[in-house]
């Protein structure tokens, strides 16, 4: 087995983030709001960054599913951004409508709105398109691979660092942070599991 180059791991972030760009901004605002509620003690701000995670949670698959809309066709992109940013608006608008102290009620508008969400990116490349189905179950048995792939290394590479950050406590008597492992958990699973799993969605403009 060879593994990636770094040139090769470069050109695979770069290509990712040029075809998923508000995804990846999702992704890693949701990843440092994520931190920064780790460290909050106040209630105020922590009940803030609790519906900027929520609503982070919320547009990163509705952005999602707009891009694969729209996939098939490049010049839409401006189209694209535009239903992305008022969709996503009014998803935040949704998200900070909740009572400060989220109540039982708006966490089941918010669970079963997300599902919705991610049920739509099963399908939304398909929507007013002629397609394959046997490509249409393809592209979702792909997808579900590669998230189940994305789960697996996320747990694999952030063992190994936790074992390295223990290893250099241990044997060096260096002092870290105490928060620093589960930091570590927030990076792997906000960016690196998000990055990873968006490499992997399959192009769909030649699904028909």
């Amino acid at each position: 087995m060879k593994f990636p180059s770094f040139q090769r791991t470069v050109d695979a972030i770069q290509k990712t983030v040029y075809r998923f760009p508000l995804e990846t901004f999702i992704a890693i605002l949701g990843t440092i709001t994520a931190m920064v509620l780790a460290e909050e003690k106040n209630d105020y701000l922590e009940n803030v960054y609790i519906k900027i995670l929520l609503s982070c949670s919320l547009c990163f698959v509705l952005f999602l599913s707009i891009s694969l809309y729209f996939t098939r066709n490049t010049k839409d992109n401006l189209i694209r951004f535009i239903s992305s940013l008022v969709l996503g608006a009014i998803t935040v608008l949704f998200v900070f409508s909740f009572s400060d102290k989220i109540k039982q009620a708006e966490f089941y508008q918010f669970f079963t709105l997300n599902i919705a969400l991610h049920l739509l990116v099963s399908f939304a490349a398909f929507l007013n398109k002629k397609y394959n189905q046997d490509y249409f179950w393809e592209f979702n048995k792909q997808l579900f691979i590669r998230i189940l792939t994305a789960i697996l290394y996320s747990i694999v590479l952030y063992s190994g660092l936790a074992l390295a950050l223990l290893a250099i406590n241990n044997l060096f008597n260096i002092e870290l942070y105490d928060k620093i492992y589960f930091h570590l958990f927030l990076f792997i699973a906000g960016i690196f599991n998000s990055m990873f799993s968006l490499s992997g969605i399959a192009e769909t403009s030649n699904a028909s």
